[in-house]
């Protein structure tokens, strides 16, 4: 394929995503999140998710607070290109009324998922350190179909309800008013705590054993599912600057799994979306067999 065919295959992909459209419309110097989403009329993250995706295709780019078309597609018209496709307003239009019927919410939940994996984990910061953990398109759709799969298989029964509520944390969390700081705390709290149940479920199938399962978390549960070799109880940060990026980074997540929301109360924003990062890059590095 040219490039200006993958351009308009990303086109068309965006698209048939609910306000996907309006959100291309709209991209012209418009200033922020804000005024895309209310030209769009849809929510201010949904018009950020998009906008990412446009960005990671090579259609768009941002210039200080202006998005702005690439000049690649300036020359394309987002008509044309649906047309051509045979996916003109209309026949758009009832794409989508079919997929609402058809898709349950976890379908959605699980699209955002991968989104937010493919648009954030690309490159993985280390945490005690300034190198960084590139990974591949490919591999990070892997480690959310693994999610999804450890999820929804059977495991021990006392963790029948953690898909759902894995998905419905995730989904909260993924919508949540970031003004609404109460709100907010309690769908991170929420989003956390799913983080040790997770591990002792892909324990308990790697192992064949559900009975992996019952201990707390500890560096021989987690050794089970990853390789780890480090002290887990260790606070010192230049003890971890050496340390492989997957096991700092669980560190990073290690002392919030069973935090309560007023535990969380005087934690900046920065510091919630952190280890929120730090908890996806640990599940996604699980799920790759580190």
């Amino acid at each position: 394929m040219t490039d200006i065919d993958n351009l308009k295959k990303a086109i068309i992909d965006i698209c048939k995503g609910k306000h996907g459209e309006s959100v291309l419309r709209a991209v012209n110097n418009k200033r922020d999140y804000k005024e895309i989403a209310a030209k769009a009329q849809c929510r201010s993250n949904q018009s950020s998710s998009l906008l990412n995706k446009a960005e990671t295709f090579g259609l768009i780019k941002k210039e200080g607070n202006v998005w702005k078309k690439t000049p690649e597609f300036r020359h394309l018209q987002i008509n044309q290109v649906l047309r051509d496709a045979s996916l003109d307003s209309s026949t758009e239009k009832k794409i989508k009324v079919k997929k609402r019927t058809k898709k349950t919410n976890t379908d959605h939940i699980k699209k955002d998922i991968i989104s937010y994996f493919l648009i954030h984990f690309s490159e993985v910061p280390h945490p005690f350190s300034d190198s960084l953990e590139k990974i591949d398109v490919k591999l990070l759709q892997k480690a959310a179909e693994e999610l999804f799969n450890n999820l929804e298989c059977d495991g021990p029964k006392r963790l029948k309800g953690l898909s759902n509520r894995f998905y419905e944390s995730f989904s909260a969390y993924f919508s949540s008013d970031r003004i609404k700081k109460s709100e907010f705390i309690n769908n991170f709290r929420n989003l956390v705590n799913c983080f040790e149940p997770y591990v002792k479920k892909v324990a308990a199938i790697k192992t064949q054993n559900p009975e992996e399962a019952k201990p707390s978390l500890n560096k021989n549960m987690i050794s089970k599912v990853v390789s780890f070799n480090s002290n887990l109880n260790n606070n010192t940060d230049s003890y971890w600057h050496e340390k492989p990026i997957h096991e700092a980074s669980i560190r990073i997540i290690f002392p919030y799994r069973h935090i309560e929301s007023h535990e969380a109360r005087d934690y900046t924003l920065h510091e919630m979306e952190r280890i929120i990062f730090y908890l996806f890059a640990s599940i996604i590095f699980i799920n790759l067999d580190y």
